[in-house]
């Protein structure tokens, strides 16, 4: 039964972006440009569509005159378009795609969902031409949203669901969250047939991105995943079922030809012996995993031998060498473990990556330093490891951003304008007033250092620049910093540690597989 037409929008096109465009961890490593798929949207697309509704995709991130595509979508009159939303980027552009809509379509549906309604609940219903927003797992509540819409009846008592009443906002506050995933994942599919244009052996657009698990237990104070992902104890942490995650392989293998994967989970090694069947069936099969990501308090020798062989890449954040701002960001991580759990990896054949921040709340030069010299250790132990450096920006709703606010003795206003413009690492003016407890100059301070850290600890790093050189000389604080870097340790050769391109061109030569070993 055909119940009417929704479309999803995947929003974040880098057109709405001025000057600086961010580029995921994943496409710095490939030479091959390749998108991360709208992960959000599949599952619950499918979710959806198996009640009855005629479900589309459009992604703006890979789609070519997504607006012009977009009209078409309009004139087919959809029951409801649908946002998945979260900071920056994919917000201004969300925002600019919900007022096209409305241009064009004054009496259309607009539904946003995604990590910033959590954030942003009143806001967007308030601010901005959004009819209705979804907070918690879609999967429980768009199918009865949707079903009032049709009906055209006010959507109370919709767990989750928020809309204006009487010029106010109206939330319903019972969020749903799955305690069993498989409760949800239970499309044939798992939403892939939405975009299988966009899905192929090659993973071009597209590279396969799996979930096997949702939330995270740990508690740090800057994640604004916080409050999503630990609504209620019982909500910290969940996985859908072995049989599931092999489920979902075995389909992007026999309908795409696909054999090497990615996982996206939070913490994909914590719970082993959930873990343990998904790897042993993969390594069965001759596949491999491109990265994952961890936490360091996972990578035990038992964990190390289980990938090894089977996965390319580790990513997992150090964010601050200092012990003291390790607890104010509530994310404790002893140094030498750092360095001794790399040495391992390298020695079963995986590479690492880590992501960094600078610009901590009373952070000093010599807790910055600290980070640098780690970075440089780093180096020696493996010549390929990456670091991913940002800045902190103390994001509303966080422990972090109520610390920020204490620290600067002043409380930080904030907006829609101001989470659209959100950024990590550039420093356009709405991002610098998530740090007061900064003057202008540091921020354009830790800005310098954070790329400058971004270039001399990438992969493939070269040797420094003379322009390079000659700024860190130039400063007092930045040759505190940074040191002597003529020394830092490069590769050999210029290949990156990147799975999918050999197996592709083992597979089209008709050559044995490579193989994951020591480097």
């Amino acid at each position: 039964m055909d119940k009417g037409k929704l479309l999803l929008i995947n929003p974040g096109h880098d057109d709405e972006v001025a000057g600086n465009k961010a580029r995921s961890v994943g496409a710095r490593s490939r030479a091959v440009p390749r998108e991360d798929p709208p992960v959000s949207l599949l599952n619950l697309g499918a979710y959806v569509r198996d009640k009855g509704y005629d479900v589309s995709i459009l992604d703006t991130h890979v789609e070519t005159g997504y607006r012009e595509k977009l009209l078409e979508h309009i004139k087919q009159k959809p029951l409801a378009i649908g946002l998945s939303v979260i900071l920056g980027k994919f917000t201004k552009n969300a925002i600019s795609l919900t007022r096209f809509i409305k241009e064009h379509a004054p009496d259309m549906p607009v539904i946003w969902g995604g990590k910033i309604v959590h954030l942003a609940q009143d806001m967007i219903l308030t601010d901005l031409p959004v009819d209705y927003i979804v907070v918690g797992e879609g999967e429980f509540s768009l199918p009865s949203l949707l079903e009032a819409i049709a009906e055209g009846r006010e959507p109370s008592g919709i767990p989750g669901v928020g809309y204006m009443k009487d010029g106010k906002p109206v939330v319903d506050k019972d969020f749903k969250y799955a305690h069993e995933l498989d409760s949800i994942y239970t499309s044939v599919d798992f939403g892939w047939d939405l975009v299988k244009q966009h899905v192929n052996r090659k993973q071009q657009p597209y590279f396969i991105n799996l979930y096997s698990s949702r939330g995270c237990k740990y508690n740090c104070s800057f994640c604004y995943l916080k409050d999503i992902k630990q609504v209620g104890t019982v909500h910290r942490y969940r996985r859908r079922s072995a049989a599931n995650v092999i489920k979902e392989i075995e389909y992007l293998n026999s309908n795409f030809g696909i054999t090497v994967f990615t996982f996206g989970d939070d913490d994909f090694l914590f719970e082993l012996n959930e873990v343990r069947p998904v790897l042993d069936h993969m390594r069965k099969k001759n596949y491999f995993i491109e990265h994952i990501w961890t936490n360091i308090n996972n990578l035990n020798p038992e964990t190390i031998e289980m990938v090894s062989g089977l996965c390319q890449t580790i990513c997992y954040s150090v964010e601050t060498s200092s012990p003291r701002l390790q607890r104010i960001l509530r994310k404790t991580i002893p140094i030498e473990k750092v360095l001794n759990t790399n040495r391992a990896l390298r020695e079963a054949g995986i590479n690492t990556v880590h992501n960094f921040l600078f610009g901590i709340p009373t952070e000093t030069d010599d807790e910055t330093k600290m980070n640098v010299d780690l970075m440089k250790e780093m180096k020696v132990v493996n010549p390929h490891v990456r670091a991913n450096c940002y800045i902190l920006s103390p994001i509303p709703g966080t422990p972090i951003f109520d610390y920020a606010q204490e620290v600067a003795g002043k409380t930080i206003p904030w907006g829609m304008d101001d989470l659209a413009e959100f950024h990590f690492m550039f420093m356009q003016e709405s991002s610098m007033k998530f740090r007061p407890y900064l003057s202008p100059e540091d921020n354009h301070f830790y800005e310098r250092v954070a790329m400058l850290s971004d270039t001399l600890f990438t992969e493939l790093n070269q040797a420094p620049s003379q322009e390079i050189l000659d700024e860190i000389a130039a400063s007092e604080r930045l040759g505190h910093i940074f040191g002597d870097i003529s020394g830092i340790p490069r590769p050999e050769g210029r290949e990156r540690k990147y799975i999918l391109d050999k197996v592709l061109k083992a597979q089209d030569e008709g050559t044995d597989l490579p193989r994951l070993e020591r480097f």
